[in-house]
Parts: structure tokens; C-alpha cells; sequence
């Protein structure tokens, strides 16, 4: 159905894209481009399960990491799934995205395909398993060009079959300063061939402010066209209908005619494409006070004008003509001829819904039978109207989602006359999500048990700045430095999941290596291990930041690379997996005093014995305690990219967030998340520490409102999947706290925190109540002497949190762990003292 509803509503999609950035309620459309960041989902039609009814998907909303779709089921209803994929979810949700769907494989189901984000080089497709799930795979492009281009600021995307081989295909037009079509010609089993000809005229009037561009085949040859009038700024000196007709090699035959009775009609007035002949040849629409002009193609890039209706049409042109109201084309009465129907504008109380119907050239024929619901439930906040064949009748229909209280898909089931049947099928999870509601959802918490707390590894100093992770095996293991006269960078592997004991290799000897490390499991399940290097064999001061690939689980031999040489790195270099299995590392390299530069290290290979630098930032240098307030936080987001927190000094004394744009990091985009009314009275973002929630956005615990007198544990939670907006809590206060936190997600799927409370010198958590991480509670979990000056935070095979430290030894300090007894670390803590 989905394939017959392309050919007869041919450039309905390039007048839905426009309705959408207008404000109005938008309709079917094979390209949708969601509002970006925001916690409503777009709303998508198509037949994803291929028995010929459409369907209903939503995707595009921050904070999602799921694929809901409502398949349409013989008994009326729907079936409802909510297929995990967080990366599609994640980038569904960027900036800049456009949702196109069509077959994209050839097995007559929809699929559902992603373009126009900054940094990419192919397209994410979905493609669908006719069961309410979907494959994800990134599709080719031939070359990244075109995804190049689909993200170019001002770029539309059309979908259509530009060559007549029966695949849908994806155009470009209205890139600034074009002068090409880019055209992604789909090969039918996933992939496609790119070309991009020099077009005369159309795409340097295509990126005219203000342009009404349409897709649909103004010929009947079987290939899709793209039809422009001019935007309404421009219509004082032009008044053209522009024409480029394909010629299925990725070039076009463009003819412009002057046609100002129609053209100029169209100033601030919604134009409407369709077939409204039968002739296969897409014609176009508008609504005046007193006719309907209708713009017939001769199938030569020109139109004939004719203008219909009279006295019999006044109320259905009036509720047309009313701000707000839109306008939806589509073939209500299956004779393959598109008919016009009006939706109402928002807050209006209308009982009927008119539909004006073709019957000649001249002629239309208006039906505005009662409807007591559907049109009022469309007029409210947040109703989204999309068209489709709900039962394979060959008569379109309509579908109502997102209204706010809405417990089903209301329906209006064309009749075939231009009249309708209303019908709600019951499906209150989807109803809800469609509002926005989150299909996020918890797992149960972790059986509680209890806590236990070893002390390992008692040399004199050791334990020092430790990183823990959980490896392939199911134990912990740890990465920390060992002081006094060894220095070294040392592996702890536990023999168990309580962590009760451990064995311990020194990876790297040379001179004072070890300290600020970070350590995390690679794409070859193997660790892999950042840290510093503060002195060469000969006792010189080098600073550099290095890299260990271990050789096994327990990390009992390692290979070490240097990968900045260049910089002075006094801190720690968090290290994530990027989505393209390879290490990322953030630190500061403060080689110049006056200003310190962020910088990220992209592994080449997952070893990474060579890596690509980049400096991503350059900030104030650390105003923070003793100089230590520049720790930075590292994770990867869904969407397989980095996010790196990290503290701006001096007198900006602010947190800031920089998301990458590329698996390298080499384009990034910088927000500030925190900063005081007044910069100079308190400090916020040290020590920060970044984790990803499981709805797929990042949570940063940091110490904030820093002054002589006390400081905060603070925690944002980002709103989008770059943290360009975030919510901001106190999670704990009182005297100096929060200090060089450590954050992770615990078996509950809420966050976990541990850092030092350095007033009473404690170690503490704080366990956030849901997924926005809104409220926090804290505990004390370690309070003998003075422990928890760094910890680090992972979470075992058994959910429960799982935490390194440095604390008291025998003699000295040691390397200390907990492992929680519960969720939030309140249980018992069996200790051996």
C-alpha cells in the first residue's frame, strides 16, 4: 500500500516537511524532520510489517532507546512493540536528522532510514523484520558525500524513485550556494550509488528563503520531479513555476513559465500537491476566498490553470482559509485521484471534517458529514494527524496520536464517498509514548544482600588513584599507582566478585608511571589502560599521557605506547570504546601556563599504538583546590560518539560539555552546563564524572558551588544526546563535599555516585531516585580514618555497585573495595576491622 500511496500522493511529503516547521499538524510524509533536542517523538506511517496495512513508528524524542511501533492487526487494532535499539533511537534524536521511510530492501516492508546529521559518512537504516523490530546497519553510500551534504544547514531532503526502477531514492536541494541535485539512488538491498549533477537554475532558486519545493512526477514517466515556487518574500519580481524534470541519470531537464494567476494566489496560503486528475502527473492546489485554483500538469514542466467551485464550496474555502487549519491530500474516495481534506486549527470545536473531491477539471464535489470527535481531538495540543490505508482498501484514512490523555489511535476510516467512520483502537502504552511519555523502563533492582569490604594490596603506598571496570570474565579489575620508591603503574585482578582478594602485575616500571589512570574493557575484551607518565627513567619531569593494551584478562603483560609526548597532563585521562571499538581519551595539557588545552586522543587501532590528537578546547587554567579541580569525565553515548565534561578555570569557573561530532572528536560541540549568576563568587564543574542513563543521555556528577567555606556533589542530567540543555540538582551538601566523584548506572538502572566527602574525610554514595537523577540519597559507606580521597565506581556481574578506593593499610595505604549490598549502598558493609 505504502508503494501505491508514493505514486499517487507524489510531493506530499515536500508539503508536510513545510507544514511541520510551521507549527501545523502534520500528515503523512516519507521525510520528516523532528524538532530537535525534544522529548516528543515523530510520528511515522508506513506498512513495516508488509501485510499491505499501514502501520505507526515514533522515534526521533531525546532520552528514548527504543523503536515503538503499532502494527495494524486484522481484528482492528493494533500490536504493539517496543524494539530496543538505542544507537537508532540516539541518532533519530540528533540535530539536523531527517526520517525517511520506504522499502529500502526490496521485501515489501517499509524500513526506516536516517540522514542529515553533522559528521556523518553513511546513513543509519532500519530495516524492518516485518515483526515490530528492526535490523540496524549502516547503509553505504558510495562515498560520504552525500551524507556530507544532507547536513549541510539549509539541505532538503525528498524521497522518491528519481530513476524509474521502482526503488525509492533520496534528492537533495537547497544546500546554500548549490548548484548540483545529490541524488542517493537506492540499490534495493540496503546500499546506494551516489551522483551529484550540475543542474541549471533549480538549486540556486531552491535555497531562496521562504521556497515551496515539491517531489512528485509532473510527466507520468515513472521518475520522480521536483516542482519550486517561489517563497513569498520573492514573489514581488517573480512569479515562475520552476520545473526539473529527472532523466533517471541524475541530471534534469528544467523549464521555468510564468504563471502569476497561480502563483501569485499562493502568497501566505498552504499549496497542496497531488494527483487530482488520475492522470498519474502531479498537479497542484490552492485555497482562495473565492476558488480553488487548480494547477493541472501538462507533462511538459508547465501547468494549466482552472479555477473551481462557487457558492456550493464557501464553507468548506472558509474552514480552510482559517489560521492554522491544513489542508491533507490524499484519495478519500478511491478514485485514484487525490482529494482535499481540512484539518482544524488548534483549540477549535469543529463536529465535522469537509472534503472537497475532484469529479472534472472544474468541478469539485464537498462532503462535510458529522464527525463529534476526531476533528476536535485534532485540534489539541500536541495531535498528530497522519494518513494511510488502515484496512487495504485502496481509500486512505486518517490516524490521531499524541493527544494529551489519550488512551487509543483514533481512526478515521474513510467510507469511500468523502465521509468517515470514527474508531478508537485501544493502545494506551503507545497513545501515551506518543505524547511523550517514556518508554524507558526500568529493570528490577538486584537482590539485596551483604555489603562486604576488603583491603588489598598493603605495600607501604599503593591503591593510589585507582580506575576500576569489570572485564570479560565477570570479576573486577583495577588500575592504580603505586608510590614510594617503586612508582609504578599497577593491575589488580580480583579472584572473585566480592573482590575479597586479588593478584597484581606491574604493567609498566619505567621511571614514575601510573598515576591518573583510567581503565576500561576494549573491543577485543581485552583492558585497556590510560595514565600518566611523571618521570622518564633518568627522574625528569615528562608528563606525557600513555597507553596499556593488556595481553590477557587479568592484564598480567601489556604492550605501553606513548601517545602525547608533547603535552603536561596532571590529571586524570578518562578512556572510553567509542562506537567504532576503538579508545578515546580526554585530559588537559596545561604546557602553557596561561591557558590549559582539552584535548582527545581516537585510537587508530584497538590497541592503540597510534592514535590521532585533537584539541577540542582551550580553557582557563584550574583555579580549584591545590590545583586539582580539572579531573574531566569521558563517556560514550548511544549514538556511538564521545562526550567529555570538563572544568573552564580562571575567571569563567564553569562546567562545560563537549559532544564529538565524529568517532575522532576532531569536530566537536561545546555547551556550557553549569556557571554561577556571579563567576567570581562560587566555582562548579570540578572533578566532574560522566556515565550514560539507560535512557541513553548523560549524567555528570561534579563538585559545584565551590567557595572557602564548603562545596556540593552536584549532578546534570542531560536533555538531548549532545547536552545542549540539562537539568541540574544538589545531590549532597554541607561542608566540603562531593569531591573527585566517580559515576556509573547501577543494576537498578538509576545512577550511582561515590566520592570523598573531605570535611569528615568519607567515603560516600549518593544513588539517584529515578532516571532524570531529579533527587539523590547519600550514605556513608566508608568513615574509618581518612579514605575515598579518589574512588572509582563500576558495577559487578550481580548489578550491585562494585568500588575501588585508597584508604588505610596495614601500613601506609592500600588499595581498598567495596562491594554494595544493594543498590544504593545502604545495607550492611561486613568489614575486617
Amino acid at each position: 500500500m505504502h508503494s501505491k500511496l508514493n505514486r499517487r500522493l507524489a510531493g506530499l511529503s515536500a508539503v508536510l516537511v513545510a507544514l511541520v516547521a510551521a507549527g501545523s499538524a502534520p500528515a503523512r510524509a516519507d521525510v520528516v524532520v523532528p524538532a530537535n533536542p525534544t522529548s516528543i517523538p515523530a510520528v511515522l506511517s508506513g506498512d513495516f510489517s508488509g501485510d499491505g496495512f499501514t502501520d505507526l513508528a515514533l522515534t526521533g524524542a531525546s532520552g528514548w532507546t527504543s523503536l515503538p511501533v503499532a502494527t495494524r492487526n486484522y481484528q482492528g487494532g493494533f500490536n504493539v512493540t517496543n524494539a530496543v535499539s538505542p544507537a537508532f533511537a540516539a541518532w533519530a534524536s540528533l540535530p539536523g536528522v531527517k526520517v525517511i521511510t520506504a522499502d529500502f530492501n526490496g521485501d515489501h516492508a517499509d524500513d526506516i532510514l536516517l540522514t542529515g546529521v553533522a559528521g556523518w559518512t553513511g546513513m543509519p537504516l532500519a530495516l524492518s523484520n516485518r515483526n515490530g523490530t528492526f535490523t540496524v546497519t549502516t547503509a553505504s553510500v558510495g562515498s560520504s558525500g552525500f551524507a556530507a551534504l544532507a547536513a549541510a544547514a539549509t539541505a532538503r531532503a525528498f524521497s522518491g524513485d528519481f530513476n524509474g526502477d521502482g526503488r525509492t531514492d533520496i534528492a537533495l536541494t537547497a544546500g546554500d550556494g548549490w548548484s548540483t541535485i545529490p541524488i542517493a539512488y537506492s540499490a534495493g538491498n540496503g546500499t546506494f550509488t551516489f551522483t551529484n549533477s550540475t543542474v541549471p537554475t533549480f538549486p540556486s532558486l531552491a535555497w531562496g528563503t521562504g521556497t515551496r519545493l515539491f517531489s512528485g512526477d509532473v510527466n507520468a514517466d515513472g521518475r520522480t520531479d521536483l516542482v519550486l515556487l517561489p517563497g513569498d518574500a520573492d514573489m514581488l519580481t517573480d512569479l515562475t513555476v520552476t520545473v526539473a524534470i529527472s532523466n533517471g541519470n541524475g541530471t534534469f531537464q528544467v523549464t521555468r513559465t510564468d504563471f502569476p494567476d497561480f502563483v501569485g494566489a499562493t502568497y501566505r496560503k498552504q499549496v497542496v500537491a497531488g494527483d487530482f486528475t488520475g492522470d498519474h502527473r502531479m498537479d497542484l492546489a490552492v485555497v482562495q476566498n473565492d476558488r480553488i485554483l487548480m494547477a493541472y500538469s501538462t507533462g511538459t514542466g508547465t501547468f494549466y490553470l482552472y479555477r473551481t467551485g462557487g457558492a456550493g464550496d464557501a464553507a468548506f474555502r472558509s474552514r480552510a482559509l482559517r489560521p492554522g487549519a491544513s489542508i491533507i491530500s490524499a484519495d478519500y474516495d478511491c478514485d485514484g485521484r487525490a482529494d482535499l481534506a481540512v484539518l482544524p486549527e488548534p483549540g477549535s470545536s469543529w463536529t465535522t471534517m469537509p472534503v472537497a473531491m475532484p469529479r472534472d477539471p472544474e468541478t469539485l464535489f464537498i462532503v462535510d458529514d458529522l464527525m463529534p470527535h476526531f476533528p476536535q481531538w485534532a485540534a489539541t495540543a500536541g495531535a498528530k494527524v497522519v494518513v494511510g490505508d488502515f484496512d487495504d482498501d485502496d481509500c486512505y484514512d486518517l490516524a490521531l496520536v499524541g493527544n494529551a490523555g489519550s488512551t487509543a489511535v483514533t481512526l478515521a476510516m474513510s467510507n469511500g464517498d468523502g465521509s468517515f467512520n470514527e474508531q478508537n483502537a485501544g493502545s494506551p502504552t503507545f497513545a501515551a509514548w506518543a505524547t511523550g511519555t517514556s518508554p524507558v523502563t526500568l529493570p528490577p533492582a538486584p537482590t539485596p544482600t551483604t555489603g562486604n569490604l576488603s583491603i588489598l594490596d598493603t605495600a607501604v603506598l599503593s591503591g593510589i588513584q585507582p580506575s576500576m571496570t569489570v572485564g570479560t570474565d565477570g570479576l573486577g579489575i583495577a588500575s592504580y599507582w603505586v608510590g614510594g620508591s617503586e612508582q609504578n603503574l599497577r593491575v589488580a585482578h580480583c579472584v572473585d566478585v566480592l573482590c575479597t582478594a586479588i593478584t597484581t602485575t606491574d604493567i609498566d616500571t619505567v621511571g614514575d608511571v601510573g598515576q591518573f589512570s583510567s581503565i576500561r574493557i576494549g573491543s577485543d575484551g581485552l583492558p585497556l589502560i590510560s595514565y600518566i607518565a611523571n618521570r622518564n627513567a633518568a627522574n625528569a619531569f615528562i608528563e606525557d599521557l600513555r597507553v596499556a593494551h593488556c595481553n590477557d584478562i587479568a592484564c598480567t603483560s601489556a604492550t605501553v605506547t606513548t601517545i602525547d609526548a608533547a603535552a603536561k597532563v596532571n590529571d586524570v585521562s578518562p578512556l572510553g570504546i567509542g562506537g567504532d571499538g576503538l579508545g578515546l581519551i580526554s585530559y588537559q595539557d596545561t604546557t602553557t601556563s596561561s591557558a590549559t588545552r582539552m584535548k582527545v586522543a581516537h585510537c587508530t587501532n584497538i590497541a592503540c599504538t597510534a592514535s590521532t590528537v585533537t584539541t577540542i578546547d582551550t580553557v582557563k587554567p584550574d583555579n580549584g583546590e591545590n590545583g586539582g579541580y580539572s579531573q574531566n569525565g569521558l563517556a560514550i553515548g548511544n549514538h556511538g560518539l564521545g562526550l567529555i565534561s570538563y572544568y573552564d578555570g580562571g575567571t569563567n569557573e564553569m562546567l562545560k560539555v563537549a559532544a564529538c561530532l565524529d568517532p575522532a572528536c576532531a569536530t566537536v560541540l561545546r555547551t556550557v552546563v553549569d556557571r554561577a549568576a556571579n563567576p567570581s563568587g562560587l566555582l562548579h564543574g570540578g572533578w566532574s564524572s560522566m556515565t550514560i542513563g539507560r535512557d541513553g543521555l548523560a549524567l555528570i556528577s561534579y563538585n559545584g558551588n565551590y567557595s572557602a567555606t564548603g562545596s556540593d556533589l552536584k549532578v546534570a542530567h542531560c536533555r538531548d544526546a549532545y547536552c545542549t540543555t540539562s537539568t541540574l540538582i544538589t545531590a549532597d551538601t554541607g561542608g566540603h563535599t562531593g569531591w573527585r566523584s566517580s559515576i556509573t548506572i547501577g543494576g537498578d538502572g538509576l545512577g550511582v555516585i561515590s566520592y570523598h566527602d573531605i570535611t569528615n574525610r568519607d567515603l560516600k554514595v549518593a544513588h539517584c531516585t529515578n532516571l532524570a537523577c531529579s533527587a539523590a540519597t547519600a550514605a556513608l559507606i566508608d568513615g574509618f580514618d581518612d579514605v575515598g580521597t579518589r574512588s572509582s565506581i563500576t558495577v559487578g556481574p550481580d548489578g550491585l555497585p562494585l568500588i575501588g578506593y585508597t584508604g588505610p593499610g596495614l601500613i601506609g595505604v592500600a588499595l581498598r573495595v567495596i562491594r554494595c549490598g544493594n543498590s544504593d549502598c545502604t545495607a550492611v558493609i561486613v568489614a575486617p576491622f
